[in-house]
């Protein structure tokens, strides 16, 4: 068995990118292709920081050859990790565009894009749940007052 990625790129500006591919779902318990990704990705950035390299974005990719239909939530559960997930949707289109000059900035701060934009959806539930969680709190309270006040 091996124990490095799939794939390791460095675009021009220095960022790593490690990418872990497969063709079955992304988290079944037989292989936990996320968690290696996971712990191979902390390999790295363990080692560029040992290099003084320490300041180097480094991001997982996971790409799989399934649809994102078929994988949502296995691909929420990534994002929830800090992975972003290439699907078939995705690949296609960057295969056609491989005729054109290579632009790995560019495809690195997509990469960024994707990961920020799932950090921002995860806040976002996280801010849905504990405004539900107040209103029932709320909700609560003024059901107390109002049995407090028929027993005065």
């Amino acid at each position: 068995k091996s124990e490095a990625p799939d794939v390791i790129a460095i675009s021009r500006d220095g960022n790593v990118i490690v990418v872990e591919c497969t063709l079955t779902d992304l988290q079944t318990k037989k292989h936990n292709k996320a968690q290696k990704l996971l712990d191979r990705t902390n390999e790295i950035r363990a080692a560029l920081k040992r290099s003084n390299a320490g300041s180097t974005i480094c991001i997982p990719v996971m790409v799989t050859s399934r649809r994102r239909t078929d994988i949502e939530d296995d691909i929420a559960e990534c994002e929830r990790k800090g992975i972003v997930v290439y699907t078939q949707e995705d690949i296609e289109p960057m295969i056609t565009s491989t005729i054109n000059t290579p632009r790995s900035e560019l495809r690195f701060q997509e990469l960024k894009q994707r990961l920020d934009q799932a950090f921002d959806r995860l806040v976002s539930r996280e801010r849905e749940g504990q405004e539900l969680a107040q209103t029932v709190n709320d909700m609560k309270a003024k059901f107390a007052q109002g049995e407090k006040m028929r027993e005065d």
